[in-house]
């Protein structure tokens, strides 16, 4: 995928047995860095707890790849869409966190580089929907904070994709 800045391969995945058909969002920040940016810091937070994304935006736009998806990245957690009524989403979904703390909001080239990530995956995979780490797990999270679902919306209105906050 040419959007991708750098590929960091984290140990933290599985095999997939079908292709996935949706996007989790997710917001994620260094609690433990004097800088809450610093993706080196959430990746290295990441591998400690045996956690993975697929793709990690930071503050500037660059992509990380950390999970091939292909395979089953630990994202999502116990889970359940009822939209689709999908249980377990890491099975059947890509995972992808923007750097930001809950007061920060999003960066431009943030939100650029997500929504041509997203125009990639749509290429590449039978997505049906788009949600957030909260929608799908209410009673342990509440990611991606203050994030423009509207604006999403409007900007991919043409594609047959169901977006639920």
């Amino acid at each position: 995928m040419a959007l991708i800045n750098e590929k960091v391969s984290l140990p933290h995945f599985s095999k997939r047995e079908s292709e996935p058909n949706v996007i989790v969002l997710h917001s994620c920040y260094s609690k433990f860095s004097p800088n809450f940016f610093c993706y080196k810091s959430i990746i290295s937070y990441l591998n400690e707890q045996k956690l993975s994304y697929h793709f990690l935006i930071s503050r500037s736009g660059q992509i990380f790849e950390l999970v091939d998806p292909d395979y089953k990245a630990w994202h999502a957690g116990e889970s359940f869409f009822p939209e689709l009524n999908i249980n377990n989403l890491n099975d059947s979904s890509i995972g992808i966190s923007l750097i930001a703390t809950e007061t920060s909001g999003y960066s431009y080239p943030q939100t650029v580089a997500l929504y041509n990530l997203l125009r990639s995956l749509f290429s590449l995979y039978p997505i049906r929907a788009i949600t957030s780490h909260a929608h799908i797990a209410p009673q342990r999270k509440s990611d991606p904070w203050n994030f423009d679902w509207q604006e999403l919306k409007r900007v991919f209105k043409s594609e047959k994709v169901l977006i639920v906050p």
